[in-house]
């Protein structure tokens, strides 16, 4: 026989299966139905009230126990099914340190913070007087990446006590900081954003939960400053090579600067510019060679002056970037000298000067008439992620400049050049810095003047025909040299000025320049000159003979159509017929446009977001 089995209080032993199962069950009720079970039989044992612990109460349902003030207890209380004159035990909470009680939820929150300030806005009183703000209570805060740069752990999972996060956002391990600081590769650059530093010198004192990667830190600024003493003392005993950083970055910045050509042809100037600079730093010594040679592109971090200079020459690289980079780079250790040397900045030996308006930083160039625009995001990410934090920590640097009297080309033109003003009369501090023009021998021209007088060379006529002159310094008498007309070229590209169809001719062929001219050289010349234009141009003839009594001209493209006048300029010479000619000089003198001489295209220009600087 089976033992009897002890039910429990709401149960009864089911005698056909020897199991217990539930009173008032379907089951239960089935048997009592074909009576295999009577009612009278069942034995119901007393059932002792349940007790629930502190901060709970029992569900009159369920016979459960639930928390009080939770969404179910509020919901039975709506509901009628507990009544609040029934007796509670309420538990008296503990919140762990840096917490309180919040008296409406029963629940622990944050000691001042966002819901706690909100709370006593409202006139909630806490009962718990004696809590005191938590000391070091560290947050798990809120990260910009999702993994670790290095062993791409997810950032929610790094513990508390090892998260270490920047001030713009992102999070890392501190152990592996710590890892990366004791490697060759630290530059303390933010992985994720290389124009944010790491840590900085004047911070440190936020590491201080953390000694172990507090040391490595310190350690590691200290050899860095030993490092850049080093370098910021070599940069000062050459400050030529310095200035010359800056000088080719202006070159290689603005030069053809609406070309976005990898070609070296465009840039000419720049090579030049850029090989010049490898030439000066070759004559050093060994130790300062390497010193200079090494000087970081502030911009990456990961290239060095040498480096940025053979991607240049190799056409690895945009000239203009690599033209931004150096700027910069003279940027950055200029200001690192000028602090320990009180060095005053000359702007003369970089042809850059920077301008400080409405909080933004302008950067100009003497030659050009166009600066990036600093509200533009071309700017922002070329020059102003970079630039602005170096000049903000230098407030008080020689680099800004009000104005340019005393340091710019004025002050200069007015020491050296061999013609005291301008062939307009204009005195040069009249004139804008990017128009000042100077000559190998040091006879200066505003540059549109200069365009204006080469071009009427070209343009001379004789007996009606042709007869250009080679181009010649007015001053002199003496034909311009090479050097005198690359920069001349140079200027009128990198400004975007249009020029008259004869002069961009002549200075796009270099086979019409000339180092000499002796008289049998000139009318070779000439006549290789007018053969040259005839191909492309064509030359127009102009009525001048009201006043004048000449027959004038211009060259001008060959599809510029002839019109009427011209035409009877045409009648005339080949008939000389004295009625023509009194018609021609009834009309009154033709007058060359200014606009036939130069001009701007500024759309080209604004490619790169530039504005105008004067």
């Amino acid at each position: 026989m089976p033992p009897i089995k002890n039910c429990k209080s709401n149960e009864t032993l089911n005698p056909k299966t020897n199991r217990c199962i539930k009173l008032n069950g379907s089951i239960y009720k089935k048997l009592l139905k074909e009576g295999i079970l009577k009612q009278e039989d069942v034995q119901i044992k007393e059932v002792k009230p349940k007790t629930c612990p502190e901060g709970k109460i029992l569900n009159p349902i369920t016979k459960r126990c639930i928390y009080i003030n939770s969404v179910l207890y509020k919901t039975l209380v709506k509901k009628g099914h507990i009544k609040l004159n029934e007796p509670i035990k309420k538990i008296v909470k503990n919140c762990p340190q840096g917490k309180i009680l919040n008296p409406k939820s029963d629940r622990c929150i944050e000691f001042g913070g966002i819901l706690y300030k909100k709370l006593i806005k409202e006139g909630v009183k806490f009962h718990d007087k004696d809590v005191k703000a938590p000391i070091n209570i560290v947050k798990k805060l809120t990260c910009k990446n999702n993994e670790t740069f290095f062993l791409m752990t997810d950032t929610k999972d790094i513990p508390k006590d090892d998260l270490f996060r920047t001030d713009s956002g992102y999070c890392f391990s501190i152990n592996e900081l710590i890892s990366w600081l004791d490697s060759d590769t630290f530059n303390n650059k933010n992985p994720y954003d290389n124009t944010e530093e790491m840590f900085y010198e004047d911070k440190l004192s936020q590491l201080i939960k953390h000694p172990q990667l507090k040391s490595k830190v310190e350690r590691y600024f200290k050899s860095k400053k030993n490092e850049r003493d080093i370098i910021i003392d070599v940069l000062h005993n050459h400050m030529d090579i310095l200035y010359n950083i800056g000088r080719v970055g202006r070159i290689c910045y603005y030069n053809n600067i609406t070309s976005h050509s990898t070609e070296s042809s465009p840039f000419e100037y720049s090579i030049e510019a850029l090989i010049s600079l490898t030439e000066i730093i070759d004559k050093l010594n060994s130790k300062d060679k390497e010193i200079i040679n090494n000087l970081v592109d502030v911009v990456s971090f990961n290239l060095t002056l040498e480096s940025l200079i053979q991607a240049a020459n190799n056409g690895n690289s945009c000239i203009h970037g690599v033209g931004r980079s150096l700027i910069l780079m003279f940027v950055y250790y200029f200001l690192s000298v000028e602090k320990k040397y009180k060095t005053v900045y000359e702007p003369l030996k970089t042809g850059i000067y920077f301008v400080k308006q409405s909080n933004k930083y302008f950067i100009k160039s003497m030659d050009n008439y166009f600066v990036p625009n600093p509200t533009s995001h071309y700017y922002k990410a070329n020059f102003g992620n970079t630039i602005e934090p170096l000049f903000n920590k230098h407030k008080n640097s020689t680099i800004y400049l009000t104005n340019l009297k005393d340091q710019g080309k004025t002050s200069l033109f007015n020491q050296v050049c061999q013609n005291d003003s301008n062939v307009s009369g204009d005195e040069w501090k009249d004139i804008s810095e990017w128009k000042k023009f100077m000559t190998t021998n040091k006879y200066c021209y505003d540059i549109f003047s200069l365009i204006k007088i080469i071009t009427d060379q070209l343009n001379t006529v004789k007996n009606s025909n042709p007869f250009p002159n080679y181009p010649k310094n007015i001053y002199t008498n003496n034909i311009f040299t090479e050097r005198d007309l690359l920069n001349l070229k140079r200027i009128i590209n990198d400004n975007g000025i249009s020029i008259s169809p004869p002069l961009k001719l002549f200075l796009n062929s270099n086979n019409l320049w000339r180092k000499t001219l002796n008289d049998n050289e000139y009318l070779q010349w000439r006549d290789s000159c007018i053969k040259e234009f005839e191909k492309t141009l064509r030359y127009c003839r102009l009525n001048k003979l009201k006043t004048q009594g000449i027959i004038d001209g211009v060259w001008t493209t060959n599809t510029y159509p002839i019109y009427t006048v011209e035409n009877l300029i045409y009648s005339y010479l080949n008939t000389a017929d004295q009625n023509v000619y009194k018609r021609l000089k009834s009309y009154k003198d033709e007058v060359v446009a200014e606009t036939y001489y130069t001009g701007f295209n500024e759309n080209k220009i604004h490619v790169r977001d530039m504005i105008k600087a004067y």
